[in-house]
């Protein structure tokens, strides 16, 4: 099996996210970030479980603008320039958006009426919060 990891596997909210919300905007030049895609937008609140999946309804390469097809169930904090500044250089408070979805899918074959095949597969990833993957 082969697959392409997408150029950019995480990006933040260039703009908050209501509770609700149908569309974010994130940076432009995403172009292996399809319709259809599962993404991840992390908690931005003191609630750690207050984070969002969801999938791409549209996508605008050149404005960065995603819309989805649910509305969030979070709010998210976004702003177009970095937090590090305000904290010590350190610290960027904005929204991580992570793209779930990749272009490798493994499908059975259910049309087998004596269901004699059969198998296991083992996957694994490990993907650092700087977005490098091991």
């Amino acid at each position: 099996m082969y697959g392409t990891v997408p150029a950019k596997q995480m990006v933040r909210l260039l703009a908050p996210a209501e509770q609700g919300a149908t569309e974010i905007t994130v940076d432009a030049g995403l172009a292996d970030w399809l319709v259809g895609d599962r993404l991840w937008l992390a908690p931005t609140s003191f609630d750690a479980k207050a984070s969002d999946y969801n999938t791409i309804k549209t996508i605008d390469q050149n404005t960065g603008v995603i819309t989805f097809e649910n509305g969030l169930k979070h709010y998210h904090f976004g702003a177009a320039d970095s937090t590090a500044t305000t904290y010590n250089s350190v610290v960027d408070i904005r929204c991580e958006v992570v793209i779930l979805s990749r272009n490798v899918r493994v499908v059975g074959d259910n049309t087998d009426v004596n269901r004699d095949w059969g198998g296991q597969m083992v996957t694994s990833d490990y993907l650092e919060a700087s977005g490098v993957e091991r």
